[in-house]
């Protein structure tokens, strides 16, 4: 997978992907990339995740509250869906190469500074209809995921601990 950064400016930065052939030269996978931004598209979608949360989280307001938070604070959320094809071997990989594109676009999105949480749960409704309603996606896509990119909050950022990772080596098996 080939990312690139075609355009930034005021905070917003478009990629550019080009899609590989996944499997024998064949161009098996093709993904939307729907992006929500500021305005009309954007609180419909905070009024589908709340009450997603709602649903799911009745007896966790804290939860609910914190989570769409980060829907709220976020300046762009782009939805990812794959083809779904007629055998369930060529789904499989044409989800696996999407989600190729989304670490390619993570990797992107860090050289730029720009924070990316990749949801697949929660608020990214990814395993909800609404979502897949709300994006207009036809029959034969499945949503592999929702994107929320921005910049992070430079004090957070201060604040935060650095994570405790495990060593590679505890983590490896070398055959």
């Amino acid at each position: 997978m080939v990312t690139s950064i075609i355009y930034r400016n005021q905070g917003v930065a478009i990629f550019l992907l080009i899609k590989p052939s996944n499997i024998g030269f064949n161009s098996l996978f093709l993904y939307k990339v729907l992006t929500i931004r500021q305005g009309e598209a954007k609180e419909r979608y905070e009024e589908l995740a709340l009450a997603y949360l709602q649903e799911r989280f009745p007896t966790k307001p804290h939860l609910i509250e914190s989570s769409i938070k980060v829907v709220t604070n976020t300046p762009v959320m782009i939805a990812v869906t794959s083809d779904i094809a007629s055998n369930e071997a060529d789904s499989k990989d044409n989800e696996y190469a999407v989600c190729c594109a989304i670490h390619s676009m993570w990797l992107a999105a860090q050289e730029l500074d720009l924070g990316f949480v990749w949801r697949t749960r929660g608020v990214g409704l990814v395993h909800d209809q609404r979502l897949h309603d709300f994006i207009g996606a036809p029959e034969g896509k499945k949503t592999v995921g929702m994107i929320f990119l921005g910049y992070p909050d430079a004090k957070e950022l201060e604040e935060a601990k650095p994570k405790k990772r495990t060593p590679f080596v505890e983590k490896t098996v070398w055959l």
